[in-house]
């Protein structure tokens, strides 16, 4: 998959990288909820925990967080969160914002409910819905 968000994620990992750090990808792994990496020091003195989110909107936008990247308490889950702006033309990053979580207080986030579409419905009942294209 291609999406901005596989892309943000992919380019946070290069430039840790590039850092000198070690890069961990969780975003997969059910067990590490609230950011996409990990990220440490080859002497592990210095660990981040990454949430990163791609965008290509020009303004200043940081696409919403998921209920399980922020706590009941309004922080956030991860120490870093890291926004990737994404030339729109050419999809390729034109700037990065690492923002530390302790930057972000409670009275910065508004909580918003969301309601995803189960899958009973997507598997048995949403090809009833198909429309031929030609």
């Amino acid at each position: 998959e291609n999406s901005i968000s596989r892309k943000a994620v992919k380019f946070v990992m290069g430039y840790e990288k590039n850092k000198g750090y070690d890069v961990v990808d969780v975003q997969n792994n059910s067990k590490f909820k609230g950011y996409d990496l990990i990220v440490f020091s080859k002497n592990k003195q210095d660990i981040k925990t990454i949430e990163v989110k791609g965008t290509e909107k020009e303004q200043n936008t940081i696409p919403l967080l998921y209920d399980t990247e922020v706590t009941r308490n309004k922080k956030l889950v991860a120490t870093h969160l890291y926004i990737v702006k994404f030339d729109k033309v050419r999809k390729i990053p034109k700037e990065l914002f690492i923002i530390p979580a302790s930057e972000i207080a409670p009275e910065d986030l508004t909580e918003m409910r969301h309601f995803a579409v189960c899958s009973n419905f997507k598997t048995q009942r949403m090809n009833n819905y198909k429309v031929q294209l030609k």
